[in-house]
């Protein structure tokens, strides 16, 4: 009987050491967008204070997309908190459109503050959408198609039996031909 060595180069790694130095990135992350809101807010009275205005007055619609991508974030949190523990997979994928959601309420708002800067973060928020939609289309193919395979075969089955021929002519029931001149089994 052979026995496995591991080496020293061969260490195993912690699942609850990885899941701490994910959530402390995460964590980080979500510090850093936390960061921009206020510091983007003290940045406009600077265009909307010469002028005796208020952002709702001159960029309605851009405000409101701020607010509705703002609740976004917040809903898509708490929800990646609730599926957390049951749902990790859905979790992560629900983590990653809470990202983008206040990525997009920051580019929404240099957009406000100043147009050419919010065009050089739009492209660069676009660029990181286009990523992460490639890597949770991945991660939906490896969750779904499994699942799809087992739907197309149940439907043939069924597509068989309802056509009247659930064995193929010519076949036993362990897949066996039937030789030629023999009585097919009853």
């Amino acid at each position: 009987m052979q026995s496995i060595q591991t080496g020293p180069s061969e260490q195993a790694i912690n699942p609850s050491t990885a899941n701490q130095a994910a959530l402390a990135h995460l964590t980080v992350i979500h510090g850093a967008l936390w960061f921009f809101i206020p510091l983007l807010y003290t940045f406009l009275p600077m265009k909307y204070g010469i002028r005796n205005e208020w952002p709702f007055e001159t960029d309605d619609a851009k405000i409101r997309a701020f607010v509705v991508t703002s609740v976004i974030y917040i809903l898509t949190l708490v929800a990646t908190i609730k599926l957390k523990p049951q749902y990790p997979i859905c979790a992560g994928m629900v983590h990653k459109i809470c990202l983008l959601s206040f990525g997009l309420a920051i580019v929404l708002l240099m957009f406000t503050i100043d147009i050419p800067l919010g065009w050089f973060t739009l492209v660069i928020w676009v660029c990181i959408f286009a990523v992460d939609g490639l890597l949770a289309w991945k991660t939906y193919k490896q969750l779904y198609q499994p699942l799809y395979q087992e739907v197309v075969e149940f439907k043939n089955r069924v597509n068989t039996l309802v056509n009247g021929n659930p064995i193929p002519q010519g076949t036993e029931m362990n897949g066996n031909p039937i030789p030629q001149g023999a009585e097919p089994p009853v």
